[in-house]
């Protein structure tokens, strides 16, 4: 009877640390797969702030240019050549 007991107690074990190494493989699985969405996140956000960096930049290029074209032509032929 003693023995059964012990057979049953040991297999009480390996159910704990079968479960018990189940959790880590799947909480280890959890972290990968957060590192990888957190990195495409993070990929996704810097080309977004360069794309809106590059039109900021580009639109006060345009200012620029347009204040320049005013201020070498009037602006009733500075408005016919922003036409074309």
């Amino acid at each position: 009877m003693y023995s059964y007991l012990l057979c049953k107690g040991d297999l009480g074990m390996e159910e704990l640390v079968a479960e018990a190494v189940f959790l880590l493989c799947a909480s280890g699985t959890g972290l990968y797969y957060r590192y990888l969405t957190e990195a495409a996140h993070h990929d996704t956000f810097v080309g977004t702030r360069t794309c809106i960096e590059s039109r900021v930049k580009l639109e006060c290029e345009k200012e620029q240019q347009e204040q320049l074209l005013l201020s070498v032509i009037p602006a009733y032929i500075a408005a016919e050549v922003s036409r074309s």
